[in-house]
């Protein structure tokens, strides 16, 4: 398994502002292999949440809610995916990745280093992420274009 640029550098400085979970929509056994190869020694991840975790939309798609974590506040947990129906249940958690195709050029996750330490010390990550992704005004203005399309 190819690791994405910056991926050990990300998670080693993520760990000082966050508690770190896989949550993937791949199955327990992909979820224990990724969690090996980053973190042998299990030092980074609190956890994974896999395929089990999500809810399947009957198109197929899998949806992870983050209202299966009992113990956090919806104000402090986020969800970095490149499909953004990933995180369609809480919009304003997620912050979307572009896919990495094994490009050693790729420097997305020095980008979203900075930006998830940049906001670790918010009261409510979701008002940050109103603030700088607008991920719910740009929901809003689909849907109004799917409705004044129809």
């Amino acid at each position: 398994m190819s690791l994405r640029p910056f991926a050990l550098e990300a998670l080693s400085v993520l760990t000082k502002y966050y508690e770190i979970y896989i949550f993937t929509s791949a199955t327990k056994e992909y979820a224990n292999r990724v969690m090996d190869i980053l973190d042998p020694e299990k030092r980074i991840f609190n956890g994974a949440l896999h395929r089990s975790h999500c809810c399947k939309t009957k198109k197929g798609f899998y949806i992870k809610d983050l209202r299966i974590v009992n113990n956090k506040n919806l104000n402090e947990m986020l969800i970095v995916d490149n499909l953004s129906h990933s995180f369609a249940f809480q919009i304003d958690n997620g912050i979307p990745i572009l896919p990495w195709y094994d490009d050693p050029n790729d420097c997305e996750l020095k980008y979203l280093t900075k930006y998830l330490v940049k906001i670790s010390k918010e009261k409510d990550i979701r008002e940050a992420n109103k603030m700088h992704l607008k991920l719910g005004e740009l929901v809003k203005k689909t849907m109004q274009e799917i409705i004044n399309f129809s």
